[in-house]
């Protein structure tokens, strides 16, 4: 394994073990909305279609720093995303997908979201079974308690992703 896919390898590893992070927004009753950055460990299910789309199902663990503050959520999320991938090279692929998925924080305040979004993937394959997909995402979470942020949030994002595909 190279030192830096060891590295991420082993970021991921503390995190998780530091105090089971995932996706849940920022909410505040001055919830703007903005730049965010978010690590996520996931499990992933693809089914891979010819014409270069893919659906894929994913769920796990992850957190969003805001970096207005000291700003961080976290816990459980999942979701349902369409992909459509080009620029294929050696095992890097990119992608834009839509997606639509729950989010429930587990850190300080609990609460809920459904968030649809647009995401921009690059997909880097370390083995058949582990893949690392930095993104960038435009979404907009609405809170099961009512209330939604003033702007979309801008993700700056880094996923760990233990995935399955179907061919």
């Amino acid at each position: 394994m190279k030192l830096k896919t060891t590295i991420l390898t082993i970021g991921f590893a503390v995190l998780i073990y530091d105090s089971l992070l995932a996706d849940a927004f920022p909410k505040s009753s001055e919830s703007l909305g903005g730049p965010v950055v978010s690590l996520e460990v996931l499990g992933s299910f693809e089914m891979r279609f010819k014409s270069n789309f893919g659906l894929t199902v994913w769920g796990g663990m992850a957190t969003i720093f805001s970096p207005y503050g000291l700003d961080i959520n976290a816990g459980p999320e999942a979701a349902l995303e369409i992909r459509k991938y080009f620029h294929e090279k050696e095992n890097k692929i990119w992608s834009v997908g839509l997606y639509s998925g729950v989010a429930y924080n587990i850190i300080n305040e609990h609460y809920g979201a459904f968030t649809p979004g647009l995401k921009i993937t690059r997909t880097k394959t370390i083995n058949n079974f582990i893949q690392l997909e930095p993104y960038i995402s435009l979404s907009y979470p609405f809170y099961f308690g009512g209330g939604r942020p003033l702007f979309p949030y801008l993700t700056f994002g880094y996923r760990f992703v233990f995935e399955k595909k179907k061919k």
